[in-house]
């Protein structure tokens, strides 16, 4: 046994905490591009290791066949089918969603990575995953302030997976860009929705897919920054044998593998001090007659995503998705990976789908397809998890990955400059003020209250010769009128200083009314989480010089 399998589970696990970039310009790569190379090189002899061993076949394989089988599907729509299976392939994947430019550098970082080593680099869309919104937000002027409004993009059902969703409201989707531009305040320069929505109406209209419409939306403005990245799809994978044999072996297997997602979640949930048991994400139903497995099931015809459970019936294992659909599956006597393969692509022939939830998603490509993986901030937090089920179930240490993020902001005109700072002063000023209004009194009116001003003085002298440190309790008692004398005396005196102040106190509230109402504003100018169709070329084009710069470094 080498290195590349573990010994036992009981393998050192860090915390991480990946900060999210804020400033303009500001990208997140973790681990260094430097180390990048090296990292690789040990993740292919970790993935090529003959003694890494996946249900009764080494792991290399596993990756040869599914790769294989995806190239000779041509669903990566390459070129060199041939020289594909062998090169290094630099994975991501994301939502089909209008994502924003944080997320598009990982885009960048793939293309770069695979380059650098002459592989292949390639973007899965994770179109089992379901629609969250049907708006965006925009940066717009009301009333002469900057605020956010939102945008609808089509009347798309939530909560249904995008590989099912059309077009709903064609006189709203195809205004949506003429919507938006009536909308977004000032930029200082165009930007590419129109070209960007252009590109997506297009091949959203010739085959009525919205996620390919996404894509080469994507796609058009990628090729303008120089990205070539190929394009897989999470249905894609899906619909291979390699990928319903690995569903087939978990469920052969799910107590034992159902068991290890929950014990790397209540890992990760101790690791973190974490006591919402649904954070990250729930953990799988575990029982005698009943088991959860990390997996989706839908229909065309009924496109709500359920959750995928085993349950023993008449001494028999049963597929169910608790909401009327229900699959008696071989007798256990005679229930193997291979019976179950055939079950799978049968359920699929009949329009189902089964797809994987998130950590099993990343899990299956990270050590079924990729050399390399890079994560956003997100994805890499909830893989630390994906990381413990590898070595937990498979025995073997977990291939390294990337994480890559960024902030660029809008390029619009007028943008407050007020900053927390400034807000932070005005804040403690005013308290200053309304303790001691002396403070902020002008020089006259310090002379006209200059008989209070003198009394204090004398007051603050007297409370501190009255200390009551090192008296008896008797002492102090006796000392008590006196000292609550003094205390009503002393807000009599600021009560009086307050109303001569209060012109110069109403000021700075309403400067601080001001720089509140200026900070909200640039809280929206700088808000990273707008969709990159919103910008100019020219800005999506700067983050990307400035990418390369760093890529030099």
């Amino acid at each position: 046994m080498t290195d590349a399998v573990l010994q036992n589970s009981e393998a050192e696990v860090s915390t991480t905490h990946y900060r999210v970039p804020r400033g303009d310009g500001q990208f997140l790569i973790e681990p260094a591009l430097s180390f990048t190379p090296n990292l690789i090189s040990e993740n292919q002899s970790l993935l090529n290791n003959p003694d890494v061993q996946i249900w009764e076949k080494t792991l290399s394989q596993w990756r040869t066949e599914a790769r294989r089988e995806l190239v000779e599907r041509k669903s990566c729509h390459c070129a060199d089918h041939g020289s594909l299976i062998s090169k290094l392939w630099i994975l991501t994947g994301h939502q089909p969603e209008l994502i924003h430019p944080g997320v598009l550098i990982k885009n960048m970082l793939v293309d770069y990575v695979a380059k650098l080593v002459g592989g292949v680099g390639m973007h899965v869309t994770i179109d089992s995953d379901t629609v969250k919104s049907r708006r965006i937000s925009i940066p717009t002027e009301k009333n002469e302030s900057l605020t956010k409004q939102q945008i609808v993009v089509d009347n798309w059902p939530i909560g249904i997976p995008w590989q099912e969703i059309g077009i709903r409201n064609r006189q709203l989707f195809d205004s949506f860009p003429e919507r938006v531009q009536a909308r977004l305040s000032p930029l200082k320069q165009p930007n590419v929705v129109d070209a960007y929505w252009q590109s997506v109406s297009k091949h959203v209209k010739s085959s009525g897919d919205i996620v390919d419409g996404l894509i080469a939306g994507r796609q058009s403005v990628e090729r303008e920054l120089g990205i070539s990245n190929q394009e897989l799809r999470l249905t894609d994978l899906a619909e291979t044998d390699s990928f319903h044999s690995f569903l087939a072996h978990i469920i052969c297997d799910a107590r034992k593998f159902c068991s290890a997602y929950n014990q790397a979640l209540a890992s990760y949930r101790e690791r973190y001090g974490l006591k919402n048991n649904s954070h990250p994400m729930p953990d799988l139903i575990l029982k005698e007659h009943e088991i959860e497995l990390p997996f989706w099931i839908w229909s065309a015809e009924h496109p709500q995503r359920h959750g995928l459970y085993l349950l023993w019936q008449n001494e028999n294992w049963t597929l169910t998705n608790h909401a009327g659909w229900s699959l008696k599956l071989p007798a256990q006597s005679t229930c193997t990976s291979e019976s179950l393969q055939v079950v799978l692509q049968e359920i699929s022939s009949q329009g189902f789908r089964i797809r994987t939830r998130a950590l099993i998603t990343t899990l299956y490509m990270r050590l079924f397809l990729a050399d390399w993986f890079i994560h956003g901030i997100g994805g890499a937090k909830y893989d630390e998890v994906t990381d413990e089920i590898i070595r937990l179930y498979f025995q073997m240490k977990p291939p390294h990955f990337q994480v890559a993020s960024g902030t660029v902001w809008l390029p619009l005109q007028n943008v407050p400059v007020t900053g927390e700072d400034e807000i932070s002063e005005l804040k403690q000023k005013l308290r200053r003020a309304e303790q001691n209004p002396e403070t902020i009194l002008s020089e006259e009116q310090q002379s006209d209250a200059r008989d209070l001003l003198l009394e204090k003085q004398e007051l603050i002298s007297e409370q501190k010769a009255a200390s009551t440190t090192g008296l008896s309790r008797r002492e102090r008692r006796l000392r008590t009128p006196e000292n609550q004398k003094r205390y009503y005396r002393f807000e009599e005196i600021r009560e009086q200083l307050l109303k001569l102040a209060s012109e110069p106190i109403q000021q700075l509230d309403k400067q601080l009314e001001q720089a509140e109402h200026l900070a909200k504003q640039r809280a929206v100018a700088t808000d990273r989480e707008y969709p990159f169709c919103l910008y100019p070329l020219e800005t999506l084009q700067k983050m990307q010089e400035k990418f390369n710069q760093i890529t030099e470094q």
